[in-house]
């Protein structure tokens, strides 16, 4: 059990049969602080009970304040242990709704109202998804450093490494101020979408890309993730350092573009731009520990 804060209000954090409950005067407001975290897969109104049979006594009533006469609607059931079934708790949780509501029916795609029943075999939680949340896995203990250009496919490759329960360094070396720009934008994002302990943001300037990429990359211990593509085949186009890999390679053009817009990022063509040739002493800034925003991480690094 936990206590969790936002803005004055606070709620009770507690486990249900692997559901995150949140139990509160207004636990909406708090619970959206939880649905785009790694590892949450939904996010959902609703109410706990200790009993099986509460379980659909709140599901009628749910039912009863979210579905009217010729509305449809889908249930999706999870169990942990082996009693009930899915499929019972599934086939339950339909009956009671169309008990309650006549007239309603069952969708599958794109229902009006999604149902979520979550149960441990003794109670459990039934809820509305109000939204979907990234799913992949909770933040863990192993670091790695992203490259990240301020173009789209970097900007997915972080993402989906904070999916993937990483903690994660965003390391950009500058080439203009639109790349620079366009990285803080990504790093403002991602702060308030996982635990701000889990990002970090650094940037290089006072070497040409590749110079300064190599000399970071060399003089640190750490995983290094490149958004290298096959679709990146233009000379010059994607500048990476010897030790990096490109998990992503493979991924479809398409699905970039569909993560980025979930971002609610547009990228830039930092991946095309060349940095200065001109050798300097390298200059390496820093930025993270809190959620973030865009102008607030621009002042911070200038």
């Amino acid at each position: 059990m936990a206590i969790l804060k936002a803005e004055g209000k606070k709620a009770v954090v507690k486990t249900a049969a692997g559901a995150i409950v949140v139990d509160g005067d207004e636990p909406a407001d708090l619970a959206v602080l939880l649905c785009y975290l790694p590892g949450v897969n939904w996010t959902a109104v609703g109410r706990r009970s200790n009993t099986l049979n509460g379980i659909f006594e709140n599901l009628a009533s749910l039912a009863g304040v979210y579905l009217r006469r010729g509305d449809n609607f889908s249930v999706t059931a999870e169990v942990s242990g082996s009693s009930p079934t899915v499929s019972d708790l599934t086939g339950r949780a339909v009956s009671t709704i169309l008990d309650r509501c006549k007239g309603s029916r069952v969708r599958e795609r794109s229902p009006s109202v999604r149902f979520k029943v979550v149960s441990d075999g003794i109670g459990g939680v039934s809820g509305v998804v109000l939204a979907d949340g990234p799913g992949g896995t909770p933040t863990g203990p192993r670091s790695v450093c992203c490259l990240v250009s301020g173009g789209m496919h970097s900007s997915v490759l972080a993402w989906y490494a904070l999916q993937a329960g990483l903690r994660v360094v965003l390391l950009h070396a500058k080439v203009s101020d639109e790349s620079l720009r366009e990285v803080a934008r990504l790093y403002a994002e991602l702060s308030h979408r996982v635990e701000p302990s889990a990002i970090r943001l650094r940037v290089l300037e006072g070497y040409n890309v590749r110079s300064a990429l190599e000399d970071w990359t060399g003089r640190h211990e750490i995983q290094v993730y490149a958004g290298s593509h096959s679709e990146c085949r233009r000379e010059g186009r994607t500048v990476v350092p010897s030790k990096a890999r490109a998990p992503l390679y493979l991924l479809p053009e398409e699905e970039f573009r569909r993560l980025l817009a979930s971002l609610s990022l547009k990228g830039c063509d930092a991946e095309e731009s060349r940095a200065s040739e001109a050798p300097a002493r390298l200059r390496e800034r820093t930025y993270g520990g809190g959620r973030a925003e865009l102008h607030g991480v621009l002042d911070g690094l200038r």
